[in-house]
């Protein structure tokens, strides 16, 4: 079942999207494979701990996360991969591995790659890992106002 809080958000700011279902993949990568859409175009949310606040680096499903890029980049001391127990109970209506990179709606910070902007649209998991939202970027970036920053490199 889709997460009825990122519905509600694109339906009450009249923003139109694309839910796709999809047979059930637990990764970036296999999301990307079920849904059939290059690695490089879906957006996956890494949860991450930055001078002890939880944060959300969304980044390509085909590339890796480098701690010293995204440690340089939020001008930060500590950085590192959050842990299941550290982020599970922020978002009990997501199953893991499909988290939204919608941080407003749960009070997280949201870090967004550039490399996710080149494209006109912006496919995500919508909390479920059966589906996959798929929406322009320009109201991605209007609804949710992330930082922008380049954390990533590709695998």
């Amino acid at each position: 079942m889709s997460n009825q809080r990122i519905m509600d958000l694109l339906d009450k700011q009249r923003v139109p999207y694309l839910l796709l279902s999809h047979s059930p993949a637990y990764s970036a990568q296999r999301i990307a494979q079920a849904a059939h859409i290059p690695g490089r175009q879906l957006a996956k949310t890494v949860m991450m701990d930055i001078d002890g606040e939880l944060a959300m680096v969304v980044i390509p499903a085909d590339t890796r996360c480098r701690l010293a890029r995204l440690a340089e980049a939020t001008n930060s001391d500590e950085v590192r991969l959050a842990q299941e127990h550290d982020f599970g109970r922020y978002f009990p209506d997501c199953d893991l591995g499909a988290i939204p990179p919608f941080g407003s709606l749960w009070n997280v910070r949201v870090y967004v790659s550039r490399a996710l902007l080149d494209a006109d649209y912006i496919s995500f998991p919508d909390g479920d890992v059966r589906e996959i939202i798929t929406m322009d970027t320009a109201d991605y970036l209007g609804l949710e106002e992330p930082w922008v920053l380049e954390p990533s490199v590709h695998t």
